[in-house]
């Protein structure tokens, strides 16, 4: 209607026109009426409209790119090229930021070129914007190179670099930019030490981060919360959470971004009660927490397997609408797992309005962490049906899935479809492959798949470093982290925490103590899992002083911690001292788990504490709600066997809810092999041979019983069915670290370079033995 009115124009006098271009401009706010009322000024008044008409065009754009009407604002720039209307930097700069919002590059670049054409480069406000756009797009070299042609450049211009370096894991030319800058005399503001500071978190360098620090303080920027926060957020991530919490106490203001990052960086660090006391602090203070505060306070009850307090957050979130967020969801999920209660994770996942695929990737992985592996595939499956999109993360939980259920066809097929959906195996593929295959027992599938990984030799490195001291090849494992350290890579926590395992494995104490320094240089002896770690490193390598040490020294303890130190002083024989720690853990009010019980019923067994460890047993289920299980069980039955009450272990065994298994009657065996009961012993064995009819250790026992008892003839006549029924006995193997290098030693073995002399040595050693009368009961 409006163009039909305006093609009949050209039949009107100027004054009619004039009167008409009033009223359209009085009448309608709408820019496209008033677009073409200015054309028709323009044909009236072609100097004074014409820059009239180039600002109702701008402002056009402007009003299109903030409705987010990106193609329809490129469309009415291409309108003005036909009609010859100039656009001005405001019409760019509205362009290029709504192709910033959109991460339209492709437009972007049709932008660059039209300012190119109508002389706008290089503008320094435009040309930044230019720098902003391919910095946040990944496109790092177009953005520099931009930067670099520009005459002239302000701090905006410099600190976009920076920022671009720094989002896209390019720490070091962050850094070594910020120096140029700093070198050019050009000012730097909050946002540029926001940037350089996360560029220092992702190299994980604090003493880096503190040189900025120092730059920070000079600007008179320490007291800026937004950079203040940052600065926290950068020792967060840097493992020093010490340094972030006295920056924390530095600050005259706190905003919820600046307590969130505080509340994160204590869950992070292992240190749940820290964490959950900030959140407590941070209320008193009247500070709102947001969505993000709420998840963290959920990864600190998942840290501390705080369910009760994590059913709290829980109500609390339901009441405010917050669960509307899904990721908030997605925590509520992975933390129900952790805390055991995969019924909740389920509910809260059906009753989730929105899932994405980490809602998804959250309770195949709780499924597989709970040994549910059947649901996870069913659930991984019905994802399949959903169409939902699957990605590294799926895969792996699946594979931990199949691991569970020991189930190496599936992850065969697992591993097939990895490759058809084109996924490289590398960092957490790679890593759950090697796993997967590892917990199947095909260590040898397991080691190929480390060698084809090129890239991420440390992921994958911690992956296969695990494998083998889970599987007792601790050697092995210490050749991988070798391999690791040759390679110049860094190591991270998940190697530190393998090869602490590995080092235990195989009582490697020397290494221990090295690996103990680099986790203190790291600035990771903070976290509880590597304090946890060392404890049972230094227990196993026989050094239950050091262990105690770190054990007291440690800022925060959890449940492992106390379980770990009482194993340890039980494996040592330090029976009282275990249940004098098992007893202070109780009036902490520290909630015991069935490792925890299973620790101390070991170290009563080991110190001969026959009372004790009936009290702790009957106080399992009456104190601390805690079945007892097959475990428990056969503690008892070794208690009760050490302290040579054996028919009384035989009463419990035949009477107890359970059904005995072949690791209870081997510890009775062992029992009457200690106290030399031929009559028991024939009892209990009979029970092992058809239990495990191939184990060769069972008939090797009961042999050296009757050898104990000088029963030769019977003696003779196990080994006699031994050879009968083709068991051998698979060699003993020991090793012990000469000159910074382990050596393997496997029973009749005649392969060592120095054998002539070992056998000599030992020879010696048995004509000692004899003349000081010690007498092997061993017969092997």
């Amino acid at each position: 209607m409006l163009r039909s009115m305006t093609s009949t124009l050209s039949l009107w006098n100027p004054k009619k026109k004039k009167k008409l271009i009033k009223f359209m401009y009085s009448a309608n706010r709408s820019t496209f009426i008033a677009s073409h009322a200015l054309e028709l000024q323009t044909e009236l008044e072609p100097t004074q409209s014409q820059n009239k008409l180039s600002q109702s065009n701008s402002w056009h754009i402007t009003m299109l790119c903030k409705e987010g009407r990106l193609k329809d604002a490129m469309d009415v720039l291409h309108g003005m090229d036909i009609r010859r209307i100039p656009p001005d930097s405001y019409t760019y700069a509205s362009l290029l930021q709504e192709c910033i919002n959109t991460e339209n590059v492709a437009e972007g670049k049709r932008v660059q070129a039209h300012m190119i054409e109508h002389g706008f480069f290089p503008d320094i406000y435009l040309t930044t914007k230019l720098v902003v756009m391919y910095a946040k797009f990944g496109l790092l070299l177009d953005s520099r190179q931009l930067f670099d042609k520009m005459p002239e450049r302000n701090s905006v211009s410099w600190t976009s670099v920076i920022t671009g370096y720094a989002q896209h894991g390019h720490g070091e030319e962050a850094v070594i930019f910020f120096n140029e800058m700093r070198r050019a005399g050009a000012s730097q503001d909050e946002f540029t030490f926001a940037s350089v500071l996360k560029a220092c978190a992702r190299l994980g360098d604090p003493d880096l981060g503190k040189q900025v620090h120092q730059c920070m303080i000079k600007a008179g920027l320490e007291s800026n919360i937004f950079v203040g926060s940052a600065l926290v957020d950068m020792y967060v991530k840097c493992y020093s959470i010490e340094d972030a919490r006295s920056m924390f106490d530095e600050m005259s203001q706190r905003d919820v971004v600046l307590w969130t990052t505080m509340i994160a960086g204590f869950a992070q660090h292992g240190r749940g009660e820290d964490s959950l006391a900030f959140f407590e602090q941070m209320l008193c203070a009247g500070v709102k927490p947001n969505h993000f505060t709420f998840a963290s306070v959920l990864m600190a009850c998942s840290c501390l397997t705080a369910l009760e307090t994590g059913r709290q957050i829980h109500g609390w979130l339901v009441k405010s609408g917050l669960l509307l967020y899904v990721v908030l969801g997605n925590v509520l999920i992975d933390m129900y797992c952790k805390c055991n209660s995969v019924d909740d994770a389920c509910q809260v996942f059906e009753e989730m309005p929105q899932r994405n695929k980490v809602s998804w990737n959250a309770l195949v992985a709780g499924y597989a962490m709970h040994n549910h592996g059947e649901e996870a595939l069913k659930l991984f499956c019905q994802m399949r049906r959903s169409e939902m999109e699957v990605d590294p993360f799926t895969f792996a939980s699946i594979l931990r899935a199949c691991a569970s259920l020991a189930n190496e066809r599936q992850g065969k097929q697992v591993h097939a479809s990895i490759i058809k959906s084109g996924f490289e195996l590398h960092d957490v593929l790679g890593s759950a492959l090697i796993d997967m295959y590892a917990k199947c027992g095909n260590m040898e599938y397991a080691r190929f798949i480390f060698d084809e990984i090129s890239s991420d030799k440390l992921v994958s490195g911690n992956a296969m470093i695990t494998a083998y001291a889970q599987h007792g090849l601790g050697v092995d494992a210490l050749e991988i982290f070798c391999c690791v350290q040759r390679a110049g890579l860094k190591s991270d926590a998940f190697t530190f925490a393998s090869v602490l395992q590995a080092c235990a494995g195989v009582a490697e104490f020397d290494l221990g103590k090295q690996i103990h320094a680099q986790i203190i240089r790291t600035g990771f002896e903070s976290y509880i899992v590597f304090g946890n770690s060392l404890i049972d490193m230094y227990a196993k390598s026989g050094s239950i002083e050091d262990a105690r040490h770190v054990f007291d020294e440690m800022c925060a303890r959890n449940v492992v911690s106390w379980t770990a130190i009482i194993a340890g002083y039980g494996k040592h024989g330090y029976g009282k001292e275990a249940v004098q720690l098992f007893e202070r853990m109780q009036e902490m009010r520290i909630k015991v788990d069935h490792i925890t019980m299973l620790a101390v019923l070991f170290a009563c067994s080991h110190a001969g504490l026959v009372d004790e460890g009936w009290h702790y047993f009957h106080s399992m289920s009456r104190d601390h709600f805690i079945s007892p299980e097959a475990e428990h069980y056969g503690c008892m039955i070794d208690l009760l066997g050490r302290a040579g009450r054996l028919n009384e272990a035989y009463d419990f065994i035949m009477k107890m809810p359970l059904e005995p298994n072949a690791a209870m009657w081997g510890s009775l065996l062992g029992a009457c092999i200690n106290h030399v009961d031929t009559k028991l012993g024939r009892i209990v064995a009979e029970h092992l041979f058809e239990l495990d009819p191939q184990n060769a250790g069972n008939y090797v026992a009961l042999s050296n019983i009757y050898a104990a008892a000088a029963k030769w003839q019977e003696a003779s006549e196990v080994r006699k069915m031994m050879k009968e029924r083709g068991i051998v006995k698979e060699p003993g193997r020991s090793w012990i670290v000469v000159n910074k290098r382990v050596h393997e030693f496997v029973a009749r073995d005649r392969d060592q370079s120095h054998m002539e002399e070992i056998y000599a040595a030992w020879g010696s050693l048995i004509a000692k033995m004899k003349e000081a009368r010690h007498v092997s009961l061993c017969v092997t």
